[in-house]
Parts: structure tokens; sequence; C-alpha cells
């Protein structure tokens, strides 16, 4: 689809061709909708910025010049915005000068070779493009590569990054924004905006109608152009790619209508699941589908989390973090989760089994006071082009014959292979005799004549099945075992079967009406359709496929009291049915809406009646408030004074059947604002009777800097055994909390706020309810600006919970966690420094990994078969040296086994340059002046040791080996002295770095510390010179790949001469000495002697060509073993001996805006073959 789009675009171009090449000031960018967002580092035209994904009736904002940031006044319906605009070429308020201070920058000719000679006169760049156009505004590149060698495949790789605004004609516009980096991730999800890889966006737009082509969010219409209220019944966020077009006419003098439809390709399927948490526990928590569908990946910035039917935001500043190629979940220390925190999260998932097309369409019209509309949307799999899967006959027939029952659609996972592969698990049949009984089982097998059978194995549950997975295996891959029954009931998990998916179908058609009696008050109608398949093979148990709902009411928006001017009043009322056979597309109600009725969101058929009333009085400037009742909410709304009464009246056969009455008041009388929410529940089933009561009250005595205040908060549930009177059989929540609060305002310049809450909460033990427990939480948050120069943040949080319901049972679970967040300079920003710290309580997965096979490049690790037996096991891959050996990558298989841990992370920058005023001084001030420093250290651990200065300290050393389930840590710090000097300089940099993981088969851990000092002087004008030494710890562990085990020491040095007669032509030539140790035991003797030379030259014309050419003769003297990971660290890849490398890299411009990338690498060792690659890439800038 994407070359489907670039040749549109292309001839797009062509017809529109210019000649003149011009600077482009335009941008375009997907912006996250919220408060404020800095456009772009330059200052914005404000009569520039466009909303280009959204009518401009939707959206109406703000532009800040001063702090260049946009303010939305009317948030955009959609969770991300296209914007361009035009900038100036400066930023309002940035200092300018007359003359550029590079031109006098000593230290220039270390930042850039070859530059110095240019500074001081260069003349303004102008942009390079392969061709340019007039009237369309284009930046980005496109691609093209392809490598090959004597030891590789031919491999091609492409990418593409196209951004393009203008106009066709005078009356069609184009926006695109294409970006294809051939990336088979989904990007990280720990930013509130992510950076996607591959996207294709194109929009052709006029004055009334929208073509949008490519990957698209295909979501739910609004009820009406006039209108705000989305339709009840049809809802849907999709991923897709396909086309969207939309047009609006006048059809009548009094009569506008608006029309869309739209066709696309589905990328994955919607999934709304509820998170089992655990006390105190932040994360990861893994998600799965909803067939229980172990590991899924997560379709970027389609995912809603919910906690306590509170909406989170994304992002390492805000409220969880989400790896979505993992399909985990980690909530920040903001966010407390303890065991009665309900978590729930909607979200798309990769499911392309099947090739699934979407059709939409819309049709909405208003005639006058009168409104129609029409919605269609369609989402059907193709049986008959199955993308993942591959279906024989025998499958099809199954599928046919099962009707809805998918539970029988299982199938043998056991298949022939023609022949024996050892990169491939294979397993031969044999037969075993248990308690006198004959079984045929499968075991793994390297025996090429008997290792027939590739099985493919799925989890059917513990005690189900007959295999279970082989602990400590080394092979690259799983390696499941067969475990024979006792007394005839299995003993394992895994069965060699697997399920099939079925194509099904979803489809739903609505219609509606509205009439508007005034401004504020109308009456509407709706009727929905809908026809859901769950296996397009089978034409059986069709009876329930299809279904219908209605609903129609009389809404009141405000209106203005005569009797009371500074007050209106609002109402609705309303009735819904939904037949027991409806099915909606995606979840269309509250996310809590079936649990405030004392009910799970199953299955279950059955007809649903529901009819709701509601009428209130509010102060005629407070904004509409329609949400739902937050139980937990610590400030409920207090915008203004209300007075607000619900009931509602619902009947789901025997499944539901009751009331509900909620009332909600706030009033602010002088200082004291008061505010409360009642909410009552009877609900009657075949069995059972559900009451809930709910009460939350909120005191605040507001001051101009100190706002004391008190909530009280009651959440009873009830449900009641109607067989046995007054007896208690189950509980949604009941509790109660009492929560102290003093806080200052917002918009203090030092803001904080303290919290202190006792909560008890009951359980039904034999018919009644008992304390269960008690738990007592504080938390305080400060956020301040001391003297301009230092941002503190700090947020702190300890939670204890005692069981009450067991006197015996002394234990209480403590839970400590908070953050760190601060900003510094000092000495007018000589001294800066950034802090960010934070301490909770997680969970450590335990992980498998394998080894797959990618093109040449761009792996991480290399294969050598050291035993000769053509196997490919864990113990014999390397993290590839050379390039051409970089044809595996290391990909995790995430397992459902985690161990609780205490976690800290610490990041911290600091940059210390020493007073420049300081310069020429005196002696002891000249020489301090020429220090300047340079470190960061980040740190992440994740630990089972409950010492406190463990706990908290990140730097801790004396953490127990087998206390440590996970660390990684980074420390670079470098000390330079006279860095600005162009004459000479030193520098002394350490780098440090720590990585530990646990694995399914133990531990695995690599540590690396190196020291070097380097110096450099230029000798004559064109004669530079200098010098390395170093010594560094290299050490490897793990606890069951024994020949992983070791601890290198290594020393270096090595100097450097380069000769740079101009700034065209650079010639340097090198030599380096290494020795190396291995000082794992006592008597490990492995030692290599390294000799290397090298000489390379660089030739260099300004903007036109860049050749360089290196050639390196390394000697090498190693008395250990070649062919193990101790010998290929040793060696760095290479052989003892004589070992040679070259290389040559060109870069040339073609034309105005091509490129051209030619790399040639050679490689020679004794007793090896020559190795050749060589690599070519075309670039054109558009």
């Amino acid at each position: 689809m994407i070359f489907r789009f670039l040749a549109i675009i292309g001839f797009l171009l062509i017809l529109t061709l210019q000649v003149q090449a011009q600077f482009s000031n335009y941008r375009m960018k997907w912006v996250k909708v919220h408060d404020t967002r800095q456009l772009d580092s330059l200052s914005v035209y404000p009569g520039s910025i466009k909303i280009l994904s959204a009518p401009a009736t939707e959206v109406s904002y703000t532009y800040d010049a001063a702090s260049n940031s946009l303010q939305w006044q009317k948030v955009p319906t959609t969770d991300s915005v296209l914007i361009s605009f035009r900038v100036f070429p400066f930023r309002v308020g940035k200092p300018i000068f007359h003359r550029n201070p590079a031109a006098y920058d000593t230290n220039a000719f270390y930042k850039q070779e070859g530059a110095i000679s240019n500074l001081g006169k260069q003349t303004p760049e102008s942009r390079e493009e392969i061709f340019s156009t007039k009237s369309i505004n284009k930046t980005g590149s496109i691609t093209r590569g392809i490598s090959l060698g004597n030891t590789q495949n031919v491999f091609v790789n492409s990418a593409l990054n196209l951004q393009l605004e203008g106009q066709l004609t005078d009356n069609i516009s184009i926006v695109a924004a294409i970006s294809d980096q051939n990336v088979p991730f989904q990007p990280e999800g720990n930013t509130q905006q992510l950076q996607e890889f591959d996207r294709v966006y194109v929009q052709l737009a006029s004055k009334n109608a929208k073509l949008a082509a490519g990957d698209l969010v295909m979501q739910n219409p609004l009820w009406l152009q006039k209108q705000t209220k989305p339709s009840q019944f049809l809802r849907y966020y999709k991923n897709v790619q396909g086309a969207q077009a939309e047009v609006s006419y006048k059809a009548a003098p009094n009569s506008t209508a608006r029309t869309s439809a739209g066709i696309a390709i589905s990328k994955g399927k919607f999934a709304s699941i509820l998170l089992e948490v655990s006390e105190g526990v932040q994360g990861p928590y893994r998600l799965r589908g909803p067939a229980n569908e172990r590991f899924i990946i997560i379709l970027a910035n389609s995912e809603k989390v919910y906690v306590d039917g509170q909406l989170m935001k994304r992002g390492f500043n805000y409220d969880y973090v989400i790896d979505y190629n993992l399909a985990e979940i980690v909530f920040n220390t903001n966010i407390l989760i303890t065991k009665f925190t309900r978590v729930r999260v909607d979200f798309e998932y990769s499911d392309r089994i099947y090739s699934r097309t979407i059709l939409n369409g819309s049709h909405s019209q208003t005639i006058g006071k009168f409104g129609v509309f029409a919605n269609f949307y369609s989402e059907r799999d193709n049986p008959n082009t199955p993308l993942t899967i591959t279906l024989n006959d025998a499958d099809k027939q199954l599928l046919s014959e099962i009707g809805d029952s998918l539970q029988k659609a299982v199938v043998s996972g056991i298949s022939t292979v023609d022949e024996y592969n050892s990169n491939q698990i294979l397993y031969e049949k044999v037969d075993s005799i248990v308690e006198n009984v004959v079984y045929t089982m499968y075991k793994q097998s390297t025996n090429p004549e008997r290792a027939s059978y590739q099985l493919q194995f799925s989890d059917v549950g513990q005690g189900n099945g007959n295999y279970e997975v082989l602990q400590g295996n080394t092979a690259n891959g799983k390696v499941y075992v067969w475990k024979g029954p006792l007394n005839g009931v299995p003993q394992g998990r895994y069965e060699p079967v697997k399920q099939i998916p079925t194509p099904n179908k979803k489809q739903m058609l609505t219609l509606g009406s509205e009439y508007n009696i005034s401004k504020n008050q109308s009456i509407y109608a709706e009727v929905a359709f809908s026809e859901r398949d769950v296996n397009l093979f089978s034409p059986l148990d069709s009876r329930d496929n299809k279904g219908n709902a209605f609903k129609f009411g009389y809404q009141n928006r405000g209106k203005v009291l005569s009797f009371l001017p500074n007050y209106e009043w609002l109402g609705n009322i309303d009735y819904e049915f939904d037949n027991k056979y409806f099915t909606p597309i995606d979840r269309f109600r509250d996310i809590e809406y079936d649990r405030d009725w004392s009910a799970q969101a199953d299955t279950s058929r059955a007809d649903d009646h529901i009819f709701n009333i509601t009428a209130g009085i509010r102060r005629a400037t407070t904004a509409t408030q329609d949400s739902s009742y937050k139980a937990t909410s610590p400030n409920y709304d207090t915008s203004g004074d209300k007075l607000i009464y619900r009931f509602s009246r619902r009947n789901r056969g025997g499944i539901i059947n009751g009331w509900q009455q909620r009332i909600e008041a706030s009033k602010r009388i002088g200082n004291l604002q008061l505010s409360s929410d009642v909410f009552l529940l009877r609900s009657s089933r075949s069995t059972d009777v559900s009451e809930w009561q709910r009460l939350q009250v909120n005191a605040a005595y507001l001051t101009k800097f100190l706002s004391p205040g008190y909530v009280y908060s009651m959440d009873k549930n009830s449900i009641s055994s109607l067989a046995r009177k007054d007896s208690v059989i189950g509980t949604a929540m009941n509790f109660e909390t009492h929560q102290f609060y003093l806080k200052t305002q917002d918009t203090s310049r030092t803001r904080f706020r303290i919290d202190y809450t006792i909560r008890q909460d009951n359980l039904p033990v034999e018919g009644r309810l008992v304390k269960n427990t008690v738990s007592h939480t504080a938390s305080t948050s400060l956020q301040t600006k001391i003297r301009q120069n230092n941002d503190i943040n700090f947020l702190f949080t300890y939670r204890n919970l005692q069981n009450l319901r067991n006197p015996e049972d002394s234990r209480q679970e403590e839970t400590v966690m908070g953050r760190i967040d601060w900003n510094g300079n000092w000495l007018q920003e000589h001294v800066r420094s950034e802090l960010t710290y934070t301490a909770g309580t997680g969970r450590e997965l335990q992980r498998e990994y394998v080894f797959l096979l990618v093109p040449t490049g761009e792996g991480t690790h290399t294969w050598r078969d050291d035993n000769g037996d053509g196997r490919q096991d864990l113990n014999e891959f390397y993290e590839a040296i050379n390039p051409d050996e970089k044809n595996y990558a290391k990909f995790f298989v995430p397992t459902d086994q985690y161990i609780r841990a205490f976690t800290n992370t610490l990041n911290y920058r600091l940059n210390l340059l020493m007073p420049r005023s300081w310069r020429g001084q005196g002696m002891v001030k000249s020489f301090l002046a020429k220090f300047s420093s340079v470190s960061s250290w980040t740190i992440n651990k994740k630990i089972t040791d409950d010492k406190l200065i463990n706990r908290f300290i990140p730097f801790a050393t004396d953490v127990p080996a087998e206390a440590l389930l996970s660390a990684q840590e980074a420390l670079r710090s470098t000390l330079f002295f006279n860095r600005a000097s162009s004459k000479y300089g030193f520098d002394l940099a350490l780098f440090r770095t720590l990585n530990k993981q646990l694995l399914t088969n133990g531990f695995e851990s690599a540590n690396t510390e190196e020291l070097k000092l380097n110096s450099r002087m230029n000798v004559y004008k064109d004669v530079s010179v200098r010098l390395m030494l170093g010594r560094g710890i290299r050490n490897n562990a793990s606890d069951y790949l024994e020949n992983r085990n070791y601890r290198i020491r290594s020393q270096q040095a090595g100097p450097e001469v380069a000769w740079q007669p101009n700034a065209g032509f650079r010639l340097t030539a090198t030599y380096l000495y290494n020795i190396k140790h291995n000082i794992f035991t006592t008597e490990s003797n492995e030692q290599a002697i390294s000799n290397q030379a090298g000489l390379e030259a660089r030739w260099a014309k300004v903007s036109k060509r860049n050749l360089s050419v290196q050639a390196r003769y390394i000697q090498i003297a190693y008395n250990g073993e070649v062919n193990n990971p101790l010998g290929y660290e040793m060696l760095e890849a290479l052989r003892p001996g004589n070992n040679f490398t070259w290389s040559m890299n060109l870069q040339q411009r073609l034309t105005n805006g091509l490129q051209i990338n030619i790399n040639y690498e050679g490689r020679n060792s004794e007793a090896q073959r020559t190795v050749h690659i060589g690599r070519m890439q075309v670039t054109a800038l558009f």
C-alpha cells in the first residue's frame, strides 16, 4: 500500500515541478492533546497555525508567542491532532549577535574536523532537494540500500521520511506525513507523545470535502454536527490502513448535511480486561487477550487505563508506562496500587490471523430544528484469506461442524518434517509404560534418523496435559518433556495441540433523530441493529447472530430559572431497550457501568430495560457534569453550587432487577466549601439480592495560603442470599475511609499537600460482615522553586495494612514509595545538576531468550558451532564484534513467573565548569579555570533484600548476590583539562556498566569497568599528537552456562599522529598495545597480547565528496582455547597470529538533493578465508 501512495504523490509532484529551490519554514507534527504544548524551538507565525485533522468547529485554542505554546480552549474529541504552521528564522527573546561566536572558538578544531578553516566565512545554507516545487512545501528523504558479501546473502533495505503540505490546485490542498523505517516493533510507551516508526498519512482537502488515506484511526462519528454527544450504541476506535472520505454540503436553504464513508484493513482487535493486582506492587502487569492469549503485542497509543474508574495518563512523568511489545504496564509512584485497586485496560492488540475488512459510513442532516442521522459499521474476516495460519480441508471441515462452540476448534500440533534440520527442535516418537499402560509420547532428539516430528504445544492448564518445559535447557528454544500420568491423571500443563482461531463478523446499523425544542432542550431517539457471527465457516447456531436496541428521551442542558437568576435547572429522561442478542462493536457504556449495578460484564443473554431520570439546579456558570460516581476520588467536583438528583431503573432478566439513586450537592459558604455524593442501589436476582450504599462528603476551608480539609467515604456493598435471609454471601466492596488533608492553592509558588487516610474493609464470613483489614496511608507532595535556580518535586507515600480477621496473624504489609525530581544550577550555571530518584515495590519477570536469524548487519550476535554438532546451543552465540557476523538477534520470551521485589532507580547528571572570569587572573585561578567535568549515573535495581539501606540506596554495595534479581547501571564521568584549548589538553574518563538479568534457568550478568587517560597536543600547525592509556575489567557470569564465566583484566596504550595540511585532506597513523589476562580463578592463565598498527586517510570536498580509507594490521599472541566465549572475547572476534582489516567509505553528492554512499570492508586472519562486504545506499532529499 505504501508504494501505491508514493506513486500517487510522485505523480502529483511531477505535475507541479518547478526549477527554483527554496528553503522551507513549514512544520507539521502530531500533537498529543493536553493543556499546553511548545510547538517549536523557533518562534511560530500565529496566523499560519492550522489544525489539519479536525474540523475548525470542533477545536478552539490560543497561542502565546512569549512561551511559544498552544493552549486548548475547546479540546478536540481525538487524543491527538495534526498541526501545521510556519516559523520565523529566529526565536523571540533569544540573544542575537552580529558576528558568529563560533568563528572565534579556539576548540572548534576538535569539535569538527576540517571545519576550523571555514569558520567566519560561511554563507547562508541553501536547502538541498532533488527537485523543488513552488506550491507544495516538503521535507524529508528516501533511502534505498543493498548489502552483499562472500559470507552473507544479498540484502536490501529502505527508509522513508516525507512530509508534504501545499496546494495541488487553487481549491485542493494536500497534507502528507509518510514514515517507513522498516522497524517491526511498536514504539516505547514511556512518554505521552509517541514517535511512531512506520506511518503513512495522506490527506486531500477542499473547502467542503476531505479524503484521508493510509494509517488512520477510524472512530464513531458524532451524533449531530452541532452536538457533542456521540451515538449511544455505536462506539469504536480502530487503528487501520485504508481511506476515509467526508463531504459537507447544503441540501436545502435551511438544511445542512455531512456524509462520510471509509474502507480499510484492520490492524488489530479491541479488548477490555480487568487486571489482577497485588498489594503495594506497581508492576509490571501483563495484559492478555480476551481469549486468555498469553503473549500479545499492543498497538501503540490504543490503550486507555482506568484506575478505580479514573482515566490515567501515560508517561514517565505522569501515571504509568507501558511496553507495547511485551504487553506490560508499570504504574508510577504517584499511583498507589493496593489489593483493592480496580484496574481496567481497554486496548487494541495485533491480531492479523485473517484479512479483516472494515467498512463504515455515516450521514447526518439538519432541517431547521430537526436532525436525522444514520451510521453503519462492518468488520468482517475473510475465511479464504488466512494470514498467519494454514488451514487444510480437514480443519475447514471441523470448523464448519462446531457452530459457535469455539472450544471444540482444537487440532493436533504434531507434524512431520521432510528432512532433519539441526537448527530446529525436533522430536521422535517412542512408547512408554506407566502402571502397566502403554503410552505413545514424544521426546526431543538429535538423531537424524529418528527425529522426524515437529511439535507445537499449548498451555492447557496444570493437570490437563502430559508435558512440561525442560528446565536448564541450553538449546536455542523451548524443549518439552513428557511427564507420565499418576493413577491415570495427567501431571503436566502442556499438550501438542493447537487452537484454530475462527473468522468472525461484527456489524451495526444505527438510525436516529433529534428535535431541538429550544437552544438547550431537545428530544431524541435512536435505534440500532447488530449482527455478530463468531464462526463464518459454519452456518450452525446462527439464531443468536442478530439483535437490536433503541433509546429515546428528553434532555434539558440548562435553562435559567426566573426566580433564581444565577441558577439554571437541568433534566433528562430516557428509556433504553437492548435485545438479548444485541452485540456492540466495542464497549459503549461507562467503564464501571455494570459494576455499579453489582453485575459482571459477562456474556449472559437477556433483554435489558433501562429507565433514567435526572433533575437538578446549578449555578449558570458551572459546566455540565455528567460523569459517573468515583468512590475513591479524594476531592469530588467542587466547581460550583449545585444539587442534582438521578434515578435509574433496570431490568435485565434474572441478572439485574433493581434501581439506583444518586444525589450530588455542593455549596460554598464564605471560605467553607462543602460537597457530597450519595449513591444507593438495590438489585434482585434469581438467588440473591445486592444492596449498595455509597457516601462521600468533602469539607474544605479555603484560604489564601493553606486549606485544611476532611473527606469521609463509605462504600458498602452486600450480596445476601434469598434462601437464607440476612446471610451475606459476597461483596464487591465494603469499606469506610476518613481522610484528612492540608494543601496550598494551585497558584502558589510553593505547592504542597499532606494526606492521612484510615480505611477499614469488611469481608463476609459465615453469613455476616466482619472486619477484615485496616490500613493507614500517609502521603505528602511538594513542588517548589528555590531562588529561581532550583526546581524540586517531592512525593512520598507510606501505607500500613493490618489483618483484623485473624488476630494470631501479626504480620503487617507495608508499602513505602516515593520520588524526587531536582533540577538545579549554581554560580551562574557553572554547576548544573539533574536528579530523578524513585523507590517502590514491583515485580521481576523471569525471562527466556532465543536467537533468530536476521539480515546481516541488522543483528547483534553471531553463532559459532564450537562443538561441531551442527546444533545451535545458547552457549554458542556471542555478541558480534565484526559487522559481517551480526546476523542473529536476541529476543526475550516472557513467561508468567514473577518474583516480588523492591525497586529503586536513579538518574543523575552533573556538569561542572570553572568560571570563565578566572582566566588570566593569576596562576592559581588560571590553572583551575582549565578544569571541567561531565558526569551521568543511571541505576535501576530490583532486589529481595528488605534492609532499608539496600531498599532505598541505589548504590548500596552490600546487597547479597542471590537477593539482586536484576540490575542495570551505567556510570560515565569525564574530567577535562584545558578542553577549550586548541594547543593541548587532557581528559580522564571513567566508564562502568552493570547488567544482571533473571532468566528461567538462572542468572546472567555482565560487568564492565574502564579508565582511560587521553592527551592531545598540536606539535605544529598541521600536525597533532594523541596518547591514550587505559585499563579495564570485563566480567561475565552465568550460573547455568558454565563456559560464560570469566573475568578479563586489560591494559592498553597507544599513540596517534595526524597530519592535516589543509581542510580537504587528513592522514592519521595509529598504534595500540593491548594485553589481556583472564583472572576468573587463581588457576586461570589465559593471556592475549596484541599489537595493532593502522593508517587512515581522508579526503573531503565541501558539499561534494567525502572519502576515507583505512587499513589495520593486528598481531595477536594467545595461549588459550579459541572456540569458546572466552576466546572470542580475548581475541575480539579475530584469530591468533596475523590479522588484517581494511575499509573504504565514499560519500558522493551526485546532483542537488541526491547522494550516494558506498562502503567496503575486508578482513583476513590466519587459516581463514578472506571476508569481503560491500554496501551501497542512495538517498534522495525532498
